[in-house]
């Protein structure tokens, strides 16, 4: 096991793309690599490393029993007076570290309760959040987050957690209500928040009986533009294979004689143009999720019309919960589930990998890290992050010379492979 994740992982992003066989076999290297050397990393790993760090043991990384791990989180949560959960359970403490210790992910609140329990700094847990579960940062529309961003700042034990809980708790409906659309404004607000007695004002914000759900505005309204352009892409496609459609209708209908023996030439022609411009011009509203899935699903095969289960790929654990099908755009859409960085990512992928502006491939790879990382931290989740295989998947699909075209291949191939 190696101690720097990303380091590891971009000495082999780097191999890859840069092999004198990845420009004639790019879809072969990169599956080879996704499947023998890249692998997801599991939460546990990330809680090892962190004690490793934290008790500054010495020896290997991958060499300290698990039972060491176990000991020194057991030993902190006694020493900060942290308990097994934020409500009443029957669990031993030590059976739920050791869970942590070896699952591939945990819950949200796992990563809040370590730290209070291991007295992370702000910084520490939002790394957590952001990197080992690839989920968004602190979320300042909840108040159980506000609170707990509010206690890892000023590191408060966990019985100050309880008091501005109940504190909370005790709060009248509506007052200060504030709209829960962009969250900018309520970040910056509880992020300069310094005194008890402010942070429980602020927080009436925050108690209103209709406050609606608590999804990322952000994240939503990125998705809604990119998902927009990612629409007038497919339009521009399909007008495309409209028009060369009946440009070869019209090149039939001109040069063979048989079909309309009895007009002159420039009949032909006249008629011949008419067909040729008879086309249908597509926009961005004829583009449904059905559409969309065609394009960003290529790769996977069909089933009786839907999609061939992910569990089929030998890439399920590395890309679980990444594919755009018609179902998932459906809940996004329809509000009925949240935005996350792997929607984003997708979609803006897309839209580089079928941009033909960049003047070569390290244009094209720098303008979409650019774009992405700008994109993700201003929805509060985290710059690109190479060490998660579907992110490297994506970079290396880009240093391809087609890269859509190689994400669809890799994609087939891991369902071939799995057969």
């Amino acid at each position: 096991m190696q101690f720097d994740f990303t380091r590891g992982v971009q000495e082999v992003f780097k191999n890859t793309v840069t092999k004198e066989t990845f420009q004639d076999m790019d879809s072969e290297e990169i599956f080879n690599s996704l499947k023998e050397t890249i692998r997801l990393i599991p939460f546990g790993d990330y809680l090892k490393r962190y004690v490793y760090k934290l008790a500054k043991y010495d020896g290997d990384f991958s060499t300290i029993p698990l039972e060491e791990y176990q000991n020194t989180i057991f030993f902190a949560f006694q020493k900060n007076n942290t308990p097994a959960s934020f409500s009443p359970t029957q669990a031993r403490i030590k059976t739920l570290i050791k869970n942590w210790l070896t699952q591939q992910t945990v819950n949200r609140k796992v990563v809040f309760l370590l730290g209070f329990g291991l007295k992370m700094s702000v910084k520490d847990v939002s790394t957590f959040l952001t990197h080992a579960l690839c989920e968004r940062d602190f979320n300042f529309k909840d108040p159980f987050e506000v609170i707990c961003y509010y206690c890892f700042k000023k590191q408060l034990p966990f019985y100050k957690y309880e008091e501005l809980m109940e504190k909370f708790e005790k709060l009248p409906v509506n007052g200060l209500y504030m709209d829960l659309g962009e969250t900018d404004p309520l970040r910056a607000l509880f992020m300069n928040v310094e005194t008890e007695e402010e942070l429980i004002h602020e927080l009436l914000r925050l108690k209103h009986e209709n406050r609606g759900k608590l999804f990322s505005y952000s994240a939503k309204k990125a998705f809604d533009g990119l998902y927009q352009d990612v629409k007038t892409i497919i339009a521009k496609t399909y007008t495309n294979d409209a028009k060369a459609k009946a440009k070869a209708q019209a090149d039939d209908f001109f040069y063979d004689d048989r079909l309309q023996p009895h007009l002159t030439v420039n009949e032909r022609y006249a008629r011949a143009n008419e067909i040729r411009d008879d086309y249908r011009v597509f926009g961005a509203a004829d583009i449904s999720v059905s559409d969309v899935e065609q394009f960003l699903c290529c790769g996977v095969p069909f089933q009786k019309g839907n999609l061939q289960r992910m569990k089929d790929s030998s890439f399920a654990v590395h890309f679980r919960n990444k594919r755009m099908s018609r179902q998932h755009l459906s809940e996004i859409l329809n509000e009925e589930i949240g935005v996350d960085r792997f929607d984003l990512l997708t979609l803006n992928f897309f839209i580089y990998a079928n941009d033909d502006h960049f003047s070569n491939k390290v244009k094209r790879l720098m303008a979409f890290l650019e774009a992405s990382n700008s994109m993700l931290n201003d929805c509060g989740l985290g710059g690109i992050y190479i060490t998660n295989p579907y992110e490297c998947f994506l970079l290396m699909c880009l240093c391809a010379d087609y890269p859509l075209g190689t994400y669809s291949d890799v994609i087939e191939m891991s369902y071939d492979e799995k057969d």
